[in-house]
């Protein structure tokens, strides 16, 4: 989860190397292993689903207007003994 912007290329005079950047949401999907899910808001916009490199990317409106739900559902299979995850 993170308060932040979505897309680097919205803000004039930054790209993909800017320190601090304002807008770094698909950057971190897209460099940063090991998230499924990034929580996102700081735009005032609504992202309702977005996969970037495998990535489930949800974002909510301002003042929690609207909000991001997700549905992730973990079954365990005994012959495996190991879990996999869904998510919807």
């Amino acid at each position: 989860m993170c308060h932040a912007g979505y897309d680097y290329t919205l803000t004039p005079g930054q790209d993909a190397n800017t320190y601090r950047n304002y807008n770094p949401v698909k950057l971190i999907a897209d460099k940063v292993s090991g998230f499924d899910i990034l929580f996102w808001g700081h735009d005032h916009i609504i992202k309702e689903e977005t996969k970037q490199n495998g990535v489930v990317i949800l974002g909510g409106n301002h003042y929690a207007m609207e909000l991001s739900i997700a549905d992730i559902e973990f079954t365990y299979s005994e012959i495996s003994g190991k879990y996999t995850k869904a998510i919807n």
